[in-house]
């Protein structure tokens, strides 16, 4: 090996003390993700289960109809029946909106920022599985079986032999079922998710601002000097966009591939090999500013002789 690589090695080396290596390291920590977004596939089965599937009590029993006697679903059913004053069917149709508008609101968009969260896209996940998702999980998803009770004891007093005994029953169990399961996992796993997420590589800033037209070969040197400046001003502009912050690491591996420790070596060395490539790059361009400046002198002193001759 070179005397370079050496070096480089040997400052790897002297980092890996300093790193600290975690049992359960939460940039790996792929399961919370998982089991929130099949809490949240089953919460929106559920949803649609909840708008398209009503349940008879035999088999031979009339299809669910609405006042028109026409066949409907649930979702336009329960909105007729809504309306009817002193209806049987209020306290059921009250179940099926709550439990329709609460798990559209938990587990409808929790998917949705699922998807968003699969394609990295981490700030509309990360916002709603801790605020919305969470507390709605908790205290929300219970009205609708809450409805569904009051409508098996008030309307059915507790005879579930006639329509819709055998629905409200599964709206019950089941609601009461999914609620304290969305609860927990969003308890116990939503910070986990949370960590995984804060822990991802951050994507690097990219300055939005227009670029600076380029001047063609026949410029003027007024113009030339006008185009330097302009992109001086824009990396100006571009830093306070972007700030020159900590750099984070820029590379991304599965537990499976690197180990906590190997990881954060890799990505030392790539840092440091970074900071010495812009190092060195900016080495070269003092160089050659200073070369195009001593240029531009021996130009002008050449330009100043022959002119005195001439004269």
């Amino acid at each position: 090996m070179t005397e370079e690589t050496d070096k480089a090695v040997a400052q790897i080396v002297d980092l890996v003390p300093q790193i600290k290596t975690y049992e359960a390291d939460a940039r790996f920590d792929l399961a919370p993700g998982v089991i929130l977004g099949v809490q949240a596939i089953i919460g929106t089965a559920w949803w649609f289960m909840i708008m398209l599937l009503p349940l008879k009590n035999q088999s031979n029993d009339a299809n669910l109809t609405n006042m028109a006697s026409q066949e409907v679903v649930p979702f336009g059913w329960w909105w007729e029946q809504l309306g009817v004053f002193e209806g049987k069917y209020v306290y059921l149709s009250i179940s099926l909106l709550l439990s329709w508008i609460t798990y559209l609101v938990v587990s409808v968009v929790e998917l949705v920022a699922w998807v968003f969260y699969l394609f990295s896209e981490y700030a509309f996940p990360r916002f709603w599985f801790s605020t919305v998702g969470y507390w709605g999980s908790l205290t929300t998803l219970f009205f609708g079986p809450l409805f569904a009770v009051v409508h098996l004891a008030v309307t059915l007093e507790g005879v579930l032999d006639n329509f819709p005994g055998t629905w409200t029953l599964f709206l019950l169990i089941v609601g009461l079922i999914l609620w304290p399961i969305h609860g927990i996992l969003h308890v116990f796993f939503v910070p986990q998710f949370l960590a995984y997420i804060d822990a991802q590589p951050e994507k690097p800033c990219v300055c939005d601002l227009p670029m600076v037209a380029a001047v063609p070969d026949d410029a003027t040197e007024a113009e030339k000097v006008a185009y330097v400046d302009a992109e001086k001003d824009r990396a100006n502009l571009c830093v306070i966009q972007c700030p020159l912050t900590e750099r984070r690491c820029p590379i991304y591996r599965s537990r499976g591939v690197l180990s906590a420790e190997e990881y954060d070596v890799a990505c030392a060395a790539i840092i440091l090999v970074q900071g010495e490539k812009a190092f060195g790059e900016e080495g070269s361009a003092a160089i050659d500013n200073d070369d195009e400046e001593s240029e531009a002198e021996e130009g002008s002193e050449a330009e100043t002789v022959e002119g005195g001759e001439g004269w």
